[in-house]
């Protein structure tokens, strides 16, 4: 059915525009950054600190007719002109071409941005901050832009706003979302959770299920389809992270959406891969709610015939999308995101009765249980095709990220890449527990040394690092030093696997407890007190991390992946015995 509603609404499209070969057109819209050449930039140096210079407070009583524009005056007090120049380029030249999910308009300039779109300046500024103002600089600059979309969303209605204004505040959500880091001073009540819900709720405000169709005075066609289309992405991703279903459903409206952005001439050149990007996020939403990973209370097994079916059902979805890609828009992201639905339809394989909320974010080592894991008492093909396509998805997944260089990771959105990072090496580990544990069947369809566990999380690190020297905040860093203590325990794990090996051998009697600790139990064995302790860890992420624990607690969504350590520590650790 969502196939013929494509179809339809193409076939309107087309004839509406008077397009009658979308073949040729199609040939026409190579994507304009491919084989870009990024400009080095060196760090702004915006000027001194001011003692007058101080951050609003949210005022939740604040009822504005309108959502008036925001003043320049903190900007221009910390960023000299030139800088902010040099920061909307970065944007514009890097961090655009390298994920084109929100352009600006092609003739935009700074005076432009700075008397009609001050809010949208403070966004792209915040964007592009990382590795270009000094920490204390971002941090600035970063709690004013924070501070108002807070307040707007402390107001019950915006009704007076006019559509330009309403689509002003949208994009600059959107892009400090997918920019997002948390503020060393904490924000209340807003974090990146409540941020995309804000971006969710001014979407629905430029119009109902028909808008796909109209037009907005002042307000580009296309710009509507992509900040609803992005709303969408944002969303999902948020949703698969969380393992809660998103609350921005998939519309006809969506569908229209779709087709305009990717035929119609009033898109950008580079809007018809952005179409395939949108496809590709489609695709990993519906493979998470087709083997029911927003219901982690759920289990099947997977031999079941519902769930060979659901496997099929997803194949063929993943292989139907792979199709409708165009040779000229393939890249290593889109790929990235086709490795990434591959990972959800297999995670299943490594399912138990009792591990369903262990595969939510954080995916850090303290989720990991060497007790709970499968053990089916017959291999079956099932479970064999699992785990080679698992392997090889997650560590595609890996070898596209780690190849980008460190500048492409600083400009790609901390949203929705490292996570997704992080979550690969996560499932490489737990493959790893499922093949090597004592009393592990799973053993017999691959050697754990092939997972190359140690290997990725190595590179990982080294990859913080580099992007650490250059800011020590950003996302990337952040999140991919989750890999040190999945290091740490992937060092320990082995070791113990390496001591018990002669325990284990044919002919032993059972499993020795090793310097007097709990011993390695398969999981149809009753799990150890160490695991009981572990699983009591709260489970409801969304609440947790949305409503804080404690007064002005600011969980983050980076910090999600920062390990268990504090940031100061983390910034000062010394990773050199992890390279």
């Amino acid at each position: 059915m969502e196939l013929e509603a494509q179809v339809e609404a193409l076939t309107a499209l087309l004839q509406a525009q008077g397009i009658q070969d979308p073949a040729s057109l199609a040939e026409d819209l190579v994507p304009a950054w491919t084989g870009s050449n990024p400009r080095k930039r060196r760090l702004v140096n915006g000027g001194p600190p001011s003692a007058s210079v101080s951050v609003t407070t949210v005022q939740t009583a604040h009822t504005p007719t309108d959502l008036e524009p925001m003043t320049l005056d903190l900007l221009d007090a910390n960023i000299t002109y030139d800088g902010q120049q040099q920061l909307l380029d970065r944007y514009i030249e890097e961090q655009v071409p390298a994920l084109p999910l929100i352009p600006l308009p092609s003739d935009t300039t700074l005076d432009w941005l700075r008397a009609e779109k001050p809010m949208l300046l403070y966004a792209v500024v915040y964007a592009a901050g990382p590795g270009m103002l000094d920490v204390d600089v971002q941090e600035r600059v970063a709690l004013p832009l924070l501070d108002r979309m807070a307040r707007y969303r402390a107001r019950e209605d915006s009704g007076g706003a006019s559509a330009s204004v309403v689509m002003e505040a949208l994009l600059s959500m959107q892009i400090a979302s997918l920019w997002y880091r948390s503020p060393k001073r904490h924000v209340d009540p807003l974090n990146v959770f409540r941020l995309l819900e804000s971006a969710s709720e001014f979407a629905s405000r430029l119009g109902g299920e028909d808008m796909a169709t109209q037009s907005i005075d002042g307000i580009d066609s296309s710009e509507i389809w992509r900040s609803r289309l992005v709303s969408y992405l944002l969303g999902s991703a948020m949703a698969i992270f969380g393992r809660k279903k998103s609350a921005i459903e998939w519309t006809h409206d969506h569908n229209l959406c779709l087709v305009q952005l990717q035929y119609s001439p009033l898109s950008k050149p580079s809007d018809p891969w952005l179409s395939q990007l949108v496809r590709a996020e489609r695709l990993c939403d519906q493979v998470a709610e087709q083997m029911d990973l927003f219901k982690p209370e759920v289990y099947t097994d997977l031999t079941e015939p519902a769930m060979k079916l659901r496997v099929q059902n997803c194949r063929n979805k993943i292989l139907n999308w792979r199709m409708t890609v165009p040779r000229s828009l393939r890249t290593p992201t889109l790929l990235f995101w086709e490795h990434m639905a591959t990972v959800l339809m297999h995670e299943p394989v490594l399912y138990t009765p009792s591990n369903g909320r262990t595969w939510t974010a954080p995916y850090l080592s303290e989720t990991f249980s060497v007790t709970d894991f499968p053990a089916p008492s017959t291999v079956t093909e099932e479970h064999i095709t699992a785990i080679f396509e698992l392997t090889t998805a997650a560590q595609g997944m890996l070898e596209i990220i780690l190849a980008f260089d460190t500048r492409t990771l600083l400009a790609l959105p901390g949203l929705l890449f490292t996570p997704r990072a992080a979550y690969a090496l996560s499932i490489l580990a737990k493959l790893y527990i499922a093949v090597s544990a004592p009393g592990s069947t799973l053993g017999v369809t691959i050697d754990g040394s092939m997972l190359l566990v140690g290997e990725y999380a190595d590179k990982m690190i080294a990859a913080g690092k580099a992007c650490r020297d250059i800011d020590e905040r950003c996302v990337p860093a952040r999140i991919m030093f989750a890999a040190i203590s999945i290091k740490e325990w992937y060092l320990n794990f082995s070791g113990i696997l390496s001591e018990t090996a002669d325990v284990n051998a044919p002919g032993t009697a059972s499993l020795q407890p090793l310097n007097k600790l709990q011993p390695i139990t398969p999981f149809a064995e009753i799990p150890s007190a160490i695991d009981a302790t572990l699983d009591e860890r709260p489970n409801d992420w969304n609440a947790y991390l949305q409503y804080g624990v404690g007064d002005n607690a600011d969980f983050g969504f980076d910090m999600l992946f920062a390990g268990s350590a504090s940031y100061e520590d983390m910034c000062n650790i010394d990773i050199s015995s992890y390279l």
